[in-house]
């Protein structure tokens, strides 16, 4: 996860935060065969055409000699809950998954991670079931900024989608996807 502390410390830097980054094991990337490590992208791009056509089973299944997508998902979203339970954010209850309580509405919580890891966050965080394909759902380019805020609906609050992989901060020949 070298990129993403070294996306955090430019964070805490442009902030001016007092404290440094916290790393969490739960937000590793999927871990992919080990053989693909090392491997030319235009390998790795064909293994992931390739996996697209298998049938919905073997994609929850994830690939040969690599972490199940049911598996990176649950360990995604269990290291999510327990992270923003840490920071006073709490799901309400299961009959209103969309809402959550808050305990500080105006304290800001920032994660850094890979997209395949930030989308299973954005899918779960705005209450849309999961699918094995979630990085294609929220395609975000490298270093791409995504933003969320808390709303008071009814009761609780809920998370609105206020920005998708922004690159404003790099300069257009520095954007890679």
């Amino acid at each position: 996860m070298n990129r993403a502390m070294q996306t955090a410390d430019a964070i805490i830097a442009d902030l001016d935060l007092d404290h440094g980054h916290e790393v969490y094991e739960w937000l590793q990337e999927i871990n992919n065969p080990p053989e693909w490590e090392g491997a030319p992208a235009e390998e790795i791009d064909r293994h992931f055409k390739e996996a697209n056509t298998r049938s919905m089973e073997e994609m929850w299944d994830g690939l040969p000699g690599g972490e199940s997508f049911r598996a990176f998902h649950e360990r995604v979203v269990s290291g999510l809950a327990e992270t923003l339970d840490s920071h006073g954010i709490h799901p309400m209850d299961p009959d209103h998954r969309h809402l959550w309580t808050v305990d500080d509405p105006d304290r800001r919580v920032i994660i850094i991670a890979h997209a395949g890891t930030n989308a299973v966050i954005l899918g779960h965080l705005l209450g849309l079931d999961p699918v094995p394909w979630e990085w294609e759902r929220f395609r975000q380019p490298h270093t791409g900024v995504s933003r969320l805020t808390m709303i008071r609906i009814s009761t609780g609050w809920a998370f609105s989608l206020r920005q998708l992989g922004n690159v404003a901060h790099l300069h257009p020949g520095m954007v890679t996807v």
